[in-house]
C-alpha cells in the first residue's frame, strides 16, 4: 500500500523513534538477523554511495557526491595518518586497551561517516554526542577512557584551552578534524 508523501520503493529507517511507520527500526539493523550474501549491494569503485550536504563555507550549500572509492580512501587515509603520527612522534605504543572515540559532528557528512564506519573497523568504541557540550565531552572522555576526539578546529580549541585540562586523567592520542582550512 502506497503511503501518502512517501515515494514508491523508499524505505524509512528510524534511528531515534519508536515509530510504527518505520520499515527498519535502527535497533533491528544493528541487532537483527544478518543479511543474506545476495542481499548485499555489489559496488564498483566509482559508484556513487552518498550525497553529503556541505555547509556552504565557500559558497552556497550543495550536495557533494561521494563514491565508493572516495569513502574507502578517506578511511585508509585516516588509518595512514594514525600510523604516520605514531612513527613520526616515536612515542611508545599505548597500553593495550580498547580505543574509544567521541563523535560530536553531524553524522550526515564525511566526519560522521568516517566515525561510524572507521571506528568499528579499527575496533574502537564510539560515543556519539547529539549536540556538542564541552563539559559533557570531557566527562565522557574521562569516564569512557577516550583515546580520540573528532570534530572541527573550534572544538579542538575549546578542549585545548579548557582550564585544568592537564589535571584530567586523559590519554587522547588522536584528533582527526575537518571543516575549516
Amino acid at each position: 500500500m502506497l503511503e501518502p508523501g512517501r515515494p514508491v520503493g523508499v524505505q524509512l529507517v528510524s534511528v531515534r523513534s519508536e515509530s510504527a511507520d518505520a520499515d527498519a527500526p535502527f535497533d533491528e539493523l544493528v541487532h537483527g538477523t544478518p543479511l543474506a550474501g545476495d542481499a548485499i549491494a555489489r559496488l564498483d569503485p566509482d559508484d556513487p554511495v552518498t550525497i553529503l550536504y556541505t555547509s556552504g563555507t565557500t559558497g552556497r550549500p550543495k550536495g557533494a557526491l561521494g563514491t565508493n572509492r572516495g569513502h574507502l580512501h578517506n578511511l585508509w587515509n585516516m588509518a595512514f595518518g594514525g600510523a604516520r603520527e605514531a612513527i613520526v612522534s616515536q612515542r611508545p605504543p599505548p597500553p593495550a586497551r580498547q580505543p574509544a572515540t567521541l563523535a560530536a559532528q553531524p553524522m550526515f557528512h564525511i566526519g560522521g561517516i568516517a566515525a561510524i564506519i572507521g571506528s568499528p573497523m579499527g575496533g574502537s568504541k564510539i560515543l556519539i554526542m547529539r549536540k556538542w557540550d564541552l563539559e559533557r565531552a570531557l566527562q565522557l572522555a574521562v569516564a569512557e577512557g577516550l583515546t580520540a576526539f573528532g570534530g572541527v578546529p573550534a572544538i579542538a580549541r575549546q578542549i585545548i584551552e579548557y582550564p585544568g585540562l592537564e589535571d584530567l586523567d586523559l590519554d587522547v592520542r588522536g584528533f582527526p578534524m575537518g571543516g575549516a582550512a
